[in-house]
């Protein structure tokens, strides 16, 4: 008797095929923390290439769960306006829309 993958039964025989991940807060410290690390990064690599193949200006900010900040900047002018806000432990949304707007 032969059996078939779900993934041959879907014309994909030999495909790595993704399962979809439960999007609930990962119990385990560590599991999260190594989950946030490699999303950062992930993320972070992802906004500078936006901003090199599309040619866009692209901010981006990340709080860690510890409250330390992790900052992309495509250009001079956005990095000046990161600069010019400080955030706390607690970031507030309102800081850098100020920044920008003087």
């Amino acid at each position: 008797m032969l059996l078939r993958s779900e993934a041959e039964e879907k014309g994909r025989a030999g495909e790595m095929v993704r399962g979809k991940t439960e999007m609930r807060r990962i119990e385990n410290a560590t599991s999260r923390q190594v989950t946030f690390s490699k999303r950062r990064n992930g993320l972070l690599k992802k906004a500078f290439e936006l901003s090199v193949l599309c040619d866009a200006e692209v901010a981006l900010i990340i709080f860690s769960p510890r409250g330390k900040l992790y900052e992309f900047a495509s250009s001079r002018f956005i990095t000046w306006a990161f600069s010019k806000t400080q955030f706390k432990s607690e970031p507030d949304p309102s800081l850098l829309r100020n920044a920008l707007m003087n």
